[in-house]
């Protein structure tokens, strides 16, 4: 990989390992490999895994994870900011805390979306009529800030954002910057076996009631391949227990990989996605992708590279075709191939541009 000369700062929502955290945290510290000044400035949460290394971290501890509590935490985390000299560049990307970042507006700021942002709080059992729309309207006043920059890690994120501020300058497709798979050097992509004895499939996911956990027990209890077996890599704590279902919490990029390699399938039950990267992280490995459908799935879903599924009958007939060792061992290279298109140096090349 070539040296990246940049410096910045990354703000997270906490130290979960999530999707968006990821892409982050692989910002700031491949920047401080590489010869540039990273940091990070993050709310701690007890069941909080993910492994903070190689850069200059801040921690705001978050009492609990109610609502109010995390707003205290994210207010004490931007008063931080604004109040460290060093501190010249910062990249947020959770809605609630860029809503708090007037409040270190000293500083460059980019705003990266990777998601719905302004569909926060919807299908949240949690959050009443009133928090919704008070977050709603915070959110719209938060897209007139004077950003730096504001990029987008998908065409439906974009698309999303634009809807809400239809003034937004950052129409183009340059804006448009797609995570890449950090986990690339962790192993080199490999074929991954054919199922034999039953296929063991991963499902990255977490308790959020969008990431579809409750299909996923759905397909468990009703699929017709009573060997298959699944494999939950999630932050979160779940209840749910069964033959075929087993879980892990990585703290790492090596053991997240590990869990991967440990399968043949990786399946996603999340209808919302901004862009869906431990999809493309398990193609990148070989692991042949199952999904249900979601916007963020154009950026890299093209002909029968990813099997689409709306409904356990689906979920079936698609392990049925992956039993002939042929056809998975083309839809395994072919997630190869898929993965290949998303690598590191484009992705801190567009990082950089912005930057500049």
């Amino acid at each position: 990989m070539s040296k990246h000369d940049l410096n910045c700062t990354v703000v997270l929502p906490s130290n979960k390992i999530g999707g968006g955290n990821r892409v982050l945290v692989c910002i700031a510290e491949q920047t401080s490999l590489n010869g540039g000044k990273a940091s990070i400035f993050y709310i701690e949460h007890e069941n909080g895994l993910l492994q903070l290394t190689d850069t200059q971290n801040t921690k705001i501890r978050s009492r609990n994870e109610s609502l109010s509590a995390f707003i205290l935490a994210a207010i004490s985390l931007s008063k931080a900011i604004r109040m460290n000299k060093s501190v010249t560049t910062v990249i947020v990307s959770d809605p609630i805390l860029s809503i708090f970042s007037f409040i270190y507006r000293n500083k460059r700021v980019v705003r990266y979306v990777q998601s719905d942002d302004y569909m926060l709080f919807d299908c949240n059992p949690k959050a009443g009529p009133l928090a919704k729309r008070g977050y709603r309207l915070l959110f719209l006043i938060s897209q007139r800030y004077k950003y730096h920059s504001v990029i987008f890690n998908s065409r439906f994120s974009q698309r999303s954002y634009l809807r809400t501020h239809r003034g937004c300058k950052h129409k183009d497709e340059k804006y448009i910057i797609h995570p890449p798979v950090f986990t690339a050097h962790c192993n080199a992509a490999r074929a991954a076996p054919p199922p034999k004895n039953g296929p063991r499939i991963c499902v990255v996911t977490s308790a959020h009631i969008r990431k579809g956990f409750d299909y996923l027990t759905q397909i468990i209890e009703q699929t017709t391949h009573k060997n298959a077996r699944f494999l939950v890599v999630s932050q979160d704590t779940f209840d749910y227990t069964h033959p075929a279902i087993s879980y892990a919490k990585p703290r790492d990029d090596g053991e997240y990989v590990q869990c991967l390699n440990s399968c043949s399938i990786i399946l996603n039950t999340s209808r919302f996605e901004g862009f869906g990267l431990p999809l493309l992280e398990g193609m990148a490995f070989g692991l042949v992708p199952i999904s249900v459908k979601h916007e963020g799935l154009e950026e890299y879903h093209s002909g029968n590279n990813i099997l689409l599924i709306d409904g356990v009958s689906d979920f079936d007939h698609a392990i049925s075709a992956l039993t002939c060792e042929n056809t998975y061992k083309k839809a395994s290279q072919l997630a190869i191939n898929t993965a290949k298109r998303f690598d590191v140096d484009t992705f801190f090349g567009k990082i950089k541009k912005i930057l500049e």
